[in-house]
């Protein structure tokens, strides 16, 4: 029971030593997908990449907005918004987030880089004569 009272406490404890780490991460999701986005831009023609990882960079974004916010609000102190939960919580949803897009490109976009790359061969071609029957 003690332990729930230290993840859901309202108030936590002004001793919090991680603030620019947990600064630092956010920073970090945030430019990886500022360089993401980059990185698609220069590869326009490529549509298995961009069907791939279409919303890698929002949920970076996202994650690494909310990790700072949280951060910030945990170092100034905010009731209800400075719980160790809510931390908790988004950096193991940034964690997920990371996982399953590493593992998309070792699984996913091979799959779809073949698909988009060679379509006549997963699909029988059509075949217009002129001649009327």
């Amino acid at each position: 029971m003690e332990y729930l009272s230290y993840l859901f406490s309202p108030i936590p404890g002004a001793a919090f030593n991680y603030t620019l780490w947990i600064i630092i991460y956010g920073s970090a999701l945030i430019l990886a997908a500022i360089l993401l986005k980059v990185f698609f831009s220069m590869n326009k023609n490529n549509k298995a990449l961009k069907r791939t990882f279409r919303s890698a960079p929002g949920q970076l974004v996202w994650c690494g907005i909310s990790i700072i916010m949280l951060a910030l609000s945990r170092s100034s102190g905010i009731p209800y918004l400075s719980m160790r939960f809510f931390l908790f919580a988004v950096i193991a949803l940034s964690i997920y987030y990371i996982i399953k897009n590493i593992l998309k490109i070792f699984y996913t976009y091979p799959k779809m880089k073949d698909l988009v790359e060679k379509p006549e061969s997963h699909t029988a071609k059509k075949v217009y004569t002129t001649k009327k029957k």
